[in-house]
C-alpha cells in the first residue's frame, strides 16, 4: 500500500499544504487577483480578524477538511524555527502549530514535526537553505510552473511531504 502523506507548512497569513497525490492548497488571509486565477492550487481564503483564536479555528477547520478528503497515513508539519526572532508573529505561529497538533491528536491523525533545518539538510543539502534556493529546487524537481508570486509555502509543504515519503520508503 502506497503511503498517503501531507506536508504542512503552517502560517497565519499563508499556510501551504501538499498531499502525495500531487495536490497543492494554500490557506490565505488575503486573496489576490493572481491567486483567484491560479487553477493549479486550491486556495481557501479565511476571514482574518483581530481575535487570534478565531483565525486559528478557521485555519484548523480547512486543514481538517483537506485531511478528511485525502485521509493521509501521516502528516509532516514544519516545526517552529527555534532560532526565530521573538515577536508577536512567532507567538501566533507557535499557537497555530500547537492548535493544529491538538486537532490532529483529537481526531486520531498521525503526525510528526520536523525542524526546518533537518528537512532542508536532508532534502536540499543545506540546513540553512534560503527560500529562493528551496523554490528553485522545487521547480527543478517537480517541473512545476505554478504562477504565484508567493510560492515558498507550497514548496516547503512539498518537501515536508517528501520527507514523510522518505521515512515510509
Amino acid at each position: 500500500m502506497k503511503a498517503k502523506i501531507i506536508g504542512l507548512d503552517l502560517s497565519i497569513n499563508s499556510t501551504g499544504i501538499y498531499s502525495s497525490d500531487g495536490k497543492y492548497h494554500i490557506i490565505t488571509s488575503k486573496m489576490t487577483k493572481e491567486m483567484s486565477r491560479c487553477e493549479d492550487v486550491d486556495i481557501f481564503e479565511y476571514n482574518k480578524v483581530d481575535d487570534i483564536n478565531k483565525n486559528l479555528e478557521q485555519i484548523g477547520d480547512y486543514i481538517l477538511y483537506v485531511v478528511e478528503k485525502f485521509k493521509p497515513n501521516l502528516i509532516v508539519i514544519e516545526d517552529v524555527a527555534m532560532g526565530a526572532t521573538f515577536s508577536r508573529s512567532l507567538i501566533d505561529l507557535t499557537g497555530l502549530n500547537y492548535w493544529v497538533r491538538c486537532l490532529l491528536m483529537k481526531n486520531n491523525i498521525r503526525f510528526i514535526t520536523v525542524p526546518p533545518t533537518k528537512w532542508k539538510k536532508e532534502l536540499i543539502g543545506n540546513g540553512q537553505a534560503a527560500k529562493d534556493l528551496i523554490i528553485d529546487a522545487w521547480r527543478r524537481i517537480t517541473k512545476n510552473n505554478i504562477k504565484l508570486k508567493k510560492i515558498d509555502d507550497i514548496a516547503d509543504a512539498y518537501f515536508l511531504c517528501q520527507y514523510g515519503l522518505n521515512m515510509n520508503a
